[in-house]
């Protein structure tokens, strides 16, 4: 039988590094790079088919049923010795979040892995600064306030590792190291 799927949300504001983990965890976890699936390059193709450029609420839903789908496809695809998904998430949107990952929760032969990743706003503000636009969906810097205060109230989720990656950031061997003993337990 097929070993156990990883499925990994990292979770966290804008511009907290959650891309960039994801990068390094599928590079040199899975050892798969395509097992990050890129949320905003989706998004991005998903926004302009119904001929918009920012994310209205209403339409989140129907997204995130998206990306289940998107996951459940891999879930399937995955090889045997390794199987594992990573994708992020602001987690700002409730209860659509909440309702993803139960739908997550319920891919056969899979374990969830939630990991929040966070940094300061002021860092989260001047990596959103810095980065390429063209791999981000755009949004106003009141956005990127809700979602910062959004992102606090996660507190209370059943975490299975956090990254604070403020400052400089983490190196890469760390959220290789960490995210390796979390996913082999």
């Amino acid at each position: 039988s097929r070993a156990m799927l990883k499925i990994v949300v990292l979770v966290g504001p804008k511009g907290c590094g959650k891309t960039t983990l994801g990068r390094w965890i599928a590079e040199d976890v899975a050892k798969q790079p395509d097992a990050f699936l890129h949320v905003e390059r989706i998004a991005q193709d998903f926004l302009p088919a119904r001929g918009l450029i920012q994310f209205p609420r209403e339409l989140v839903g129907e997204f995130y049923k998206e990306i289940a789908a998107e996951v459940a496809r891999r879930s399937k695809d995955a090889p045997d010795e390794s199987g594992m998904v990573i994708f992020e998430s602001t987690g700002a949107a409730q209860p659509e979040t909440q309702q993803l990952l139960e739908q997550l929760k319920s891919i056969p032969n899979s374990k969830l892995l939630l990991v929040r990743v966070h940094a300061s706003a002021a860092t989260c503000g001047h990596r959103i600064s810095r980065r390429d636009a063209s791999e981000h969906v755009p949004c106003s810097q009141q956005v990127i306030d809700q979602i910062q205060a959004m992102s606090k109230a996660l507190d209370e989720w059943p975490w299975d590792l956090e990254f604070d990656n403020g400052g400089d950031g983490l190196s890469r061997e760390e959220v290789v190291e960490k995210m390796e003993a979390v996913v082999s337990k």
